[in-house]
């Protein structure tokens, strides 16, 4: 017997379809030729997946949080220069009074 490979996209349907409709697990997998622990497996990543999406809306994945970094890192470094400058800035002026 070959190995089936399903897409995303059949996954997430055939999981919707476990979780919307009152079909019995045992119709649901015989209709797709799906093993029941292969679903169950499914339908808790699936489930995993969603509760992390709800942490802080949609910006928790690693992209969006590495973006955020970065941007953090770049105002911290513009942030030390403009206080570089307003040091010396000061200090020079303070500095030339008598």
């Amino acid at each position: 017997m070959t190995k089936r490979s399903w897409s995303v996209e059949e996954k997430a349907q055939i999981v919707l379809e476990g979780l919307t409709t009152n079909i019995q697990m045992s119709e649901l997998c015989r209709r797709h030729n799906l093993n029941h622990a292969q679903y169950y497996a499914w339908r808790t990543q699936f489930l995993e997946a969603g509760k992390r999406g709800l942490v802080r809306g949609a910006t928790t994945s690693e992209d969006a949080l590495q973006t955020e970094i970065n941007e953090l890192k770049q105002l911290v470094a513009d942030l030390s220069i403009a206080n570089s400058v307003l040091k010396k800035t000061f200090l020079s002026g303070k500095g030339g009074k008598s």
